[in-house]
């Protein structure tokens, strides 16, 4: 049963359907290739499970599967990815939980893993390639450290250190040589791939919580600004201005008593989807983000995303996947 809880500015939402699957989800992630393909990716404890979103039935059905050696803690599409017809060449890489990431292409029929030392936390390929490095994947782990990877295995990763643990890593889609970098401390940090260095240092003021979550995302409609979750707050950041965010404090109410974990700005719209680790999710519009429609799952969510350039978003709670769609 979902639980709505009443705004003064209600955004009206939908569920369209929901499917349950056999196997734990650990993450997911939307790629969509125009409008007759549309492929979701599951991370689960052993394997990364490839499935078409049919919007004509609202059904998700199983295509590819990828083992893996260990549980999958977080995926990304490369641009590189191709589907047309019958014609299918997935390129993506995917964090372990062993401290592995699998970088694979189809199109060039090429697999590589990069080893790493500790967790890792996120990762992230850039939408355009460099014309020099080629393909750029930035992670964010439990080292304190930043790295990007290039397809070229000669190269030796850029390595930044950080002043906390990475959480959340994020290339922008138009200025595609600038990443954003979400720390549990509350700062993000914005990299210049072509400085190679962090030319910006956003800061939240945070109450000393010890298991603080914290997350951001860049706002799809203006690039110049940054969404972030932390604490009990949603903030806006205006990069041009260099001022203190614009901070609403969404989360501060006797039903919602755990902190938000993630964030997600549509590509489509101008709405902000958020949630804690309490069985609530939120939606906001950027416009008034102040006054965010709630509802409360019976299960806990683990990760969302926004189904392309559409309306439409998925839940994912440890076992199924919740389709709504805003009206």
């Amino acid at each position: 049963m979902v639980q709505f809880f009443p705004s003064a500015q209600t955004t009206t939402f939908e569920q369209k359907s929901e499917q349950k699957l056999p196997f734990i989800i650990r993450a997911i992630k939307f790629c969509s290739f125009g409008n007759d393909k549309a492929i979701l990716a599951v991370g689960t404890d052993q394997s990364v499970v490839l499935m078409e979103y049919k919007r004509e039935n609202e059904k998700i059905e199983v295509i590819k599967e990828y083992p893996l050696d260990s549980r999958c803690t977080s995926f990304d599409w490369n641009h590189q990815t191709y589907v047309s017809g019958d014609q299918q060449f997935f390129s993506f890489a995917v964090a372990c939980s062993n401290k592995y990431i699998i970088w694979k292409n189809e199109k060039n029929n090429d697999s590589k893993v990069l080893k790493y030392t500790s967790y890792i936390n996120d990762i992230s390929f850039c939408t355009v390639p460099d014309q020099q490095h080629g393909d750029l994947l930035a992670t964010v782990s439990d080292n304190h450290y930043f790295c990007i990877h290039t397809s070229n295995d000669q190269e030796i990763p850029v390595k930044i250190h950080l002043d906390s643990i990475g959480q959340r890593v994020e290339w922008s889609d138009r200025k595609t040589d600038i990443c954003l970098i979400a720390q549990l401390n509350g700062i993000v940090s914005i990299f210049d791939w072509k400085m190679k260095s962090i030319i910006t240092n956003c800061y939240i003021e945070v109450p000393p919580i010890v298991s603080y979550t914290f997350d951001a995302t860049w706002d799809k409609k203006n690039l110049q600004k940054i969404v972030c979750v932390g604490g009990d707050q949603l903030s806006i950041f205006d990069l041009k201005d260099e001022e203190a965010p614009i901070v609403f404090p969404s989360y501060k109410h006797s039903y919602c008593d755990q902190k938000p974990f993630l964030v997600r700005f549509s590509d489509h719209s101008p709405y902000i989807l958020s949630a804690t680790r309490n069985r609530h999710f939120f939606l906001h519009n950027s416009e008034y983000p102040q006054l965010p429609q709630n509802c409360r799952l019976d299960s806990n969510i683990i990760d969302a995303t926004w189904l392309g350039k559409s309306n439409e978003f998925i839940i994912a709670t440890s076992k199924e996947l919740l389709i709504y769609r805003i009206l």
